[in-house]
């Protein structure tokens, strides 16, 4: 029990890392140069940067899982079916994730073909370059819609333990809900990036509780009782 609130507290860090590098590779790194219009032609210049994000993306669908396993113990012996949904659904994000990143590293490929081919077949990389962002596009929303079940999955069980505070459990569980809103809103052409605002703030908020406090062992003393 005594090394339950320092793993709370190592598990915080892990999402303070895991929050800093979705910033970094979102807004910073990929999301710039994957969703400009000249895609074809900046991609290619800038392939070391992108590769840099996808092994950054990797790193961050690594500590999903790393998460779930370092919980799954804590929560196996009252919400055991809980934890194994929640650490499947963490290797599910893993594998969307790296289908995302398999697409992305397609379009560099792509785009440096393009680059080297001057101005020959132009419209023909144009129409698969096109095709492979749609495409892209497709996998980002899977990898979204799998996180709705990941982070709903990790709130639930900290709600139903109360490892970490209920009002922070109902605040993720409600803004998962507003990520998979969200996620439906894009399929059909709309959407808005301020829906994600909630699930940023409540994030922020998981890790800095988990790095002051650790986990809370009150319920679960109560149960051993």
């Amino acid at each position: 029990m005594k090394s339950i609130p320092k793993t709370g507290r190592f598990i915080g860090a892990l999402f303070l890392v895991q929050f800093v590098i979705g910033v970094l590779v979102n807004l910073f790194l990929l999301g710039p140069i994957i969703f400009a219009d000249d895609f074809l032609i900046s991609a290619a210049p800038q392939s070391d940067q992108i590769i840099t994000a996808i092994l950054l993306g990797s790193l961050l669908s690594i500590i999903g899982i790393a998460t779930a396993i370092l919980i799954f113990p804590i929560v196996k012996q009252q919400y055991e079916h809980a934890a194994y949904w929640c650490l499947a659904f963490c290797i599910a994000g893993f594998t969307a994730g790296m289908l995302d990143y398999t697409f992305v590293y397609a379009i560099v490929s792509l785009s440096q073909d393009y680059v080297d081919s001057g101005d020959q077949d132009a419209s023909y990389f144009i129409t698969l370059g096109n095709l492979l962002q749609e495409t892209r596009g497709w996998t980002h929303l899977l990898d979204l819609l799998v996180s709705f079940f990941t982070l709903s999955g990790f709130y639930y069980l900290m709600y139903r333990s109360k490892l970490i505070p209920r009002f922070i459990s109902v605040w993720g569980i409600c803004a998962s809900t507003l990520l998979l809103l969200n996620v439906l809103l894009m399929l059909y052409g709309s959407g808005s990036m301020q829906l994600f605002t909630p699930l940023a703030l409540g994030q922020i908020l998981t890790f800095c509780w988990l790095l002051v406090k650790g986990f809370s062992t009150n319920k679960l003393l109560a149960a051993n009782q």
